[in-house]
């Protein structure tokens, strides 16, 4: 109280001490993310960073404003990540990129906060091991299903891209 004023102040400040860590490590690590790791996967990977990762999907988990920070940091940098895939002939392009990118980084992120919350470690210290665990078990379904798609027909996205008629 004689610090913060309150437990909500102090949360304040919790929140962006670790979004500040975050960026900090962000920009001291943009060639690995650059090069194709995920920032999570590159946080997970130096386990200094675990409780980083941890702090951030609790805050997710709690709806809390360093988790939706964080994300819209995902998003953004998931944009810039992705123009650059299309432009260099790696991705596809999307007729909504915006909308394509804000989906593949809640489904990554929805996938590994559902991936602790079941499974969590037997140490709370030792995260960094599970997000690995995590990238390890679904990076080749994933890959496959980008690369190879899971659809065989065009037939379900033409019908959604047909004018709806209220």
């Amino acid at each position: 109280m004689h610090h913060f004023g309150s437990k909500a102040g102090l949360r304040r400040e919790c929140d962006e001490h670790v979004l500040a860590l975050i960026r900090e490590a962000k920009a001291d690590r943009i060639g690995q993310v650059a090069s194709g790791a995920s920032l999570l996967e590159t946080f997970a990977s130096v386990d200094e960073f675990a409780p980083l990762v941890g702090y951030i999907l609790r805050s997710m988990q709690e709806g809390g404003a360093a988790g939706r920070e964080f994300v819209e940091h995902m998003v953004a940098d998931a944009q810039v990540y992705t123009a650059e895939a299309v432009a260099a002939g790696v991705a596809r392009p999307s007729q909504d990129e915006a909308a394509r990118v804000r989906y593949l980084v809640l489904s990554s992120l929805g996938a590994l906060l559902l991936s602790v919350t079941l499974d969590p470690p037997d140490d709370p210290r030792d995260l960094a091991a599970t997000v690995r665990r995590f990238f390890d078990e679904s990076s080749g379904p994933m890959l496959e299903l980008f690369t190879d798609g899971f659809l065989t027909t065009d037939h379900m996205l033409d019908e959604y891209r047909q004018p709806r008629t209220t």
